[in-house]
């Protein structure tokens, strides 16, 4: 396991322990949860000060995308992430995807789920063949 992954598993089992969802000394399914993580990068359309404003935030994410969306409070801000994904350049094509309605969103790195991984990578791929770029990139049917 190479020293990012080694960390990444033991932020996750960190969190894990500190919000009660495994015990101390529970190593065997803390690790196993720890799996569920990697990291990876989402993009940020965000970072307030503001509960309130943090929670327009998400709500709006939820209305003009299919990706998923979380708000984390960080260095005293509430920052609002959309997607999920393992590779920057997986995040810069859902940050173009929300360019029209959030112009100012941006990629940042963090710590990320596989489950929203999946998602996120399967919302993109309908985004994709409903513009049509699926047929573009050689991802359509030909006959």
């Amino acid at each position: 396991m190479n020293t990012t992954r080694a960390l990444v598993a033991a932020m996750a089992v960190a969190v894990l322990v500190a919000a009660g969802a495994v015990g101390q000394g529970d190593e065997v399914g803390a690790s196993e949860a720890a799996r569920a993580y990697s990291s990876g990068f989402r993009v940020q359309i965000v970072a307030t000060p503001s509960p309130l404003a943090g929670q327009r935030a998400l709500r709006r994410a939820g209305r003009i995308s299919e990706l998923p969306a979380s708000i984390d409070w960080e260095d005293g801000l509430y920052k609002v992430r959309i997607g999920a994904f393992l590779e920057r350049a997986s995040a810069e094509r859902g940050r173009a995807a929300l360019l029209d309605s959030i112009p100012d969103a941006w990629v940042v790195p963090g710590v990320v789920n596989r489950t929203e991984v999946a998602a996120s990578m399967a919302a993109l791929a309908e985004l994709a063949i409903g513009s049509g770029e699926a047929d573009e990139q050689g991802g359509g049917n030909e006959e």
